[in-house]
């Protein structure tokens, strides 16, 4: 596996400040919402889970709604956007054409993806159905990602035969497209599963090929 940039969630969630009982409710929660849903999650079995109390659960969480938010806040507030800073550091320092900055992001966060899956899940499922939380993020993260788009339009800028209308949402859309489908595929339906370097190269050779001129 690549040095993938930024921590997992798992290990925040182990070196953060609260009682142990709160971090097993937590863990369980992420489990049972990256498998079964919100909806399909109940108290009773985020207790179950945890190997506690339902009445500890909302000792720590008043309702569901503010145990989801507290897995989701930290994520969104903390962790994405120092990771965000984090990558787009090592991207300026490691892509010095658009072909190697392709195969760079599309490697380290295929990664990071998988060493956060059940949260990656958790945090998708929720964009999709809740339209404030979604452009809360958007509007967390486009701040720290700025100098990503910048350093993707150099590189579009000094490249021969790439089609002249390709900006650098474009590249984020048919990365993020893909990582979605293969993810998806592989945790939520269960598809028979591929490496993940077969899949890295995969999305790597078709966004890159996307982008030339016809």
């Amino acid at each position: 596996m690549t040095d993938v940039v930024g921590k997992n969630f798992d290990e925040w969630l182990d070196h953060a400040d609260m009682p142990n009982g709160k971090r097993e409710i937590l863990k369980a929660t992420i489990k049972l919402l990256a498998e079964q849903g919100y909806q399909g999650t109940s108290t009773a079995m985020i207790a179950r889970e945890a190997g506690l109390s339902e009445a500890t659960i909302f000792k720590h969480f008043k309702t569901k709604k503010i145990l989801l938010n507290s897995i989701l806040q930290p994520l969104m507030k903390q962790l994405l956007p120092n990771f965000g800073e984090q990558f787009i550091n090592h991207v300026q320092e490691h892509a010095t054409t658009i072909d190697d900055l392709i195969a760079y992001v599309v490697r380290d966060r295929y990664y990071f993806l998988i060493d956060n899956y059940q949260v990656s899940i958790i945090l998708l499922n929720q964009i999709l159905v809740d339209e404030k939380f979604g452009d809360d993020l958007k509007q967390t993260l486009l701040p720290k990602l700025t100098p990503g788009f910048k350093r993707i339009q150099h590189l579009l800028d000094v490249t021969d035969d790439i089609d002249p209308q390709i900006v650098p949402s474009d590249i984020v859309k048919l990365v993020l497209g893909q990582f979605i489908t293969h993810f998806l595929g592989q945790y939520k339906l269960k598809l028979p599963q591929e490496e993940p370097e077969i899949v890295i190269k995969k999305i790597t050779t078709i966004t890159q090929r996307a982008i030339r001129k016809n």
